[in-house]
């Protein structure tokens, strides 16, 4: 019996944004004989006004924006998140994406033995929340220029980030 992985990248190529990066599809598919591969492929959408100002009227400091499954498929599945550029609300964000994630996976059947955030300051929120909800570790890649980008822009999450990463 195969481990079961879980993986959340915002870099992995689907049916939103077919032509990402191909490091972590290939990552994926060195191993795939040997590991039993699930990726939640995650895209940041643009909210419409509409949308953006009852998220905001209904809830100021942490709006709730869309969450969409765009594909169903067993072994991948291709999210599209609203959020509002320059990560804005990012925590939060994250935050819901873990569960929309957690939620889909129990919801499956899977029982990981760990789950991989392919960045620390994005990924590593959420796999550290769905860690936490399933029983199971994480493990982290470090994207560097990804990474050293969010960290300069956001100092304020600095403690979160310290405590993704120690974990």
């Amino acid at each position: 019996m195969s481990m079961v992985i879980v993986h959340v990248s915002g870099d992995y190529p689907d049916r939103i944004k077919p032509y990402k990066t191909k490091a972590v599809s290939s990552l994926i598919e060195e191993s795939d004989a040997d590991l039993d591969h699930h990726v939640y492929s995650i895209n940041r959408i643009d909210p419409d006004a509409s949308s953006l100002l009852r998220a905001l009227l209904r809830s100021p400091a942490n709006p709730r924006l869309n969450i969409e499954f765009c594909t169903s498929e067993d072994s991948e599945k291709a999210l599209a998140y609203q959020a509002i550029p320059g990560g804005i609300f990012l925590a939060g964000t994250m935050s819901r994406l873990a569960d929309a994630i957690a939620e889909d996976v129990v919801k499956r059947g899977l029982r990981p033995d760990f789950v991989h955030g392919h960045k620390l300051t994005l990924e590593g929120l959420i796999v550290r929340e769905i860690s936490q909800r399933l029983g199971c570790p994480y493990l982290l890649s470090v994207q560097v220029n990804t990474d050293r980008k969010i960290l300069k822009m956001r100092p304020d999450l600095l403690s979160s980030y310290r405590r993704v990463y120690h974990e």
